[in-house]
């Protein structure tokens, strides 16, 4: 026979456990597993998934990238947003739901990586006039590189960023007519390559150069001995002409007549060669190398009629060519116009007659180069034959001695360029 009462203490009692059980299984968090992994395009974009509670919940993420909503109701009540990943990398992060006595979820995020790039403005860099720095704004969505060619550097901390930023180069100072180079970012993979063109002009700047523009026609420009043995011209105290430097070299024992002497023209001079008196002209020191040991030297150079002695021998129309200081010239002397061909009327060193005779003559240009220059060279024009400074040569050279020499050259536009190879 069943005993009521025990069997009414035994109800109540797994009546009273049943009610605590209950009660702690009412404490939930869960989301369903196939919702624990989440994966987004490079472009982005907006998921929803359903968390199962009865609880309130916190979301917490440390990725920037992400944003969370938490939203009233029993499905879809969360929602998850990537923004655009414009990285050339796929990026993760884990996304935590959290409450208070309940174990935490973690729900993973992936996304794919942009196409890798590297965009870079300008595309092309031209210099001129001097000008030698660069500024090149890239933006890129990868790590990279920078190579330069040798002429350009860093001219500020230039280490490669993902983003956007701006850099900066200088070029070296350009000493020839013109040279290119690219400088080229790369990624690490070497699937991305950007070359930015670069080109650098640079007008030639002679060396020397001397027109005669400033003479004028008023008589001899005598060479007056310095304490240094060579001779500075006076160009009749012209101040710009004195300032370019010319002198002239003494022949000791020749000169018969005293020191040598040129005659200024309108705008160019006018060179005399006498038996025994030859002149010469002689530059300034080649200060402004410009990063080159090679030069170029043109002039212009023609003989008078009427002021020349046809019956002198052929060496009166020589003008020679050398240089005081290092240096070798790749010519020595030249013949300036055989007789009857080009000749400058005589008159062309009256008063009345200016520079622009050049313009009307043919022929009349000459040049050679210079290799092993230095800053201590000077280049001579000699007019008329070389007098070496010994007794021989008048027995040597009887025509030159004997013959009653009157000759006369015009000489002007002296140009020094440097040579870039």
């Amino acid at each position: 026979m069943i005993n009521m009462n025990k069997l009414y203490t035994l109800l109540l009692v797994l009546s009273l456990s049943c009610l605590v059980g209950c009660s702690n299984d009412s404490n939930y968090l869960e989301v369903a597993e196939v919702q624990l992994s989440h994966d987004f395009t490079a472009k982005g974009g907006t998921k929803f998934l359903t968390v199962n509670t009865d609880l309130e919940y916190v979301v917490k993420t440390d990725a920037d990238w992400i944003y969370t909503e938490i939203y009233k109701g029993v499905t879809n009540n969360l929602r998850i947003t990537a923004n655009e990943n414009t990285l050339a990398v796929k990026r993760s992060a884990d996304i935590i739901l959290e409450s208070t006595g309940v174990q935490p979820i973690t729900i993973k995020v992936n996304q794919a990586n942009s196409e890798p790039f590297i965009n870079a403005y300008p595309n092309e860099v031209t210099l001129s006039s001097g000008k030698v720095d660069i500024e090149i704004e890239v933006n890129a969505n990868t790590d990279f590189t920078i190579t330069l060619p040798k002429w350009i550097s860093n001219s500020e901390d230039n280490t490669p960023i993902i983003g956007t930023k701006k850099y900066h180069f200088k070029a070296d100072k350009l000493f020839g007519e013109e040279r290119r180079g690219e400088i080229i970012m790369k990624n690490s993979e070497g699937t991305i390559t950007k070359t930015i063109s670069v080109v650098q002009t640079e007008e030639i700047v002679p060396i020397f150069e001397d027109d005669f523009s400033y003479t004028e026609n008023k008589g001899y420009a005598w060479f007056v001995l310095g304490s240094t043995g060579t001779a500075d011209v006076t160009f009749d105290k012209n101040s710009e002409g004195m300032n370019k430097g010319w002198t002239s070299t003494i022949h000791t024992g020749k000169n018969e007549a005293g020191l040598p002497q040129v005659k200024l023209c309108d705008g160019f001079i006018s060179a005399p060669f006498y038996a025994k008196r030859p002149s010469n002209m002689v530059t300034p020191k080649l200060k402004e190398l410009n990063g080159t040991d090679k030069v170029k030297v043109t002039f212009k150079a023609c003989m008078y009629d009427g002021g020349t002695d046809k019956s002198a021998p052929d060496a009166a129309n020589e003008l020679h060519v050398y240089l005081i200081g290092p240096g070798t010239c790749s010519v020595d002397k030249f013949d300036i116009t055989q007789y009857g061909r080009n000749w400058l009327e005589h008159k062309a060193y009256d008063e009345n007659v200016t520079r622009d005779v050049w313009q009307k003559k043919e022929n009349v240009e000459y040049e050679f180069t210079i290799t092993g220059v230095t800053t201590e060279t000077q280049i001579a024009f000699h007019f008329g034959p070389l007098w070496p400074e010994n007794s021989q040569y008048t027995a040597n050279h009887p025509d030159l001695v004997s013959a009653n020499i009157n000759c006369r050259m015009g000489f002007d536009d002296v140009v020094v360029m440097p040579i870039y190879e």
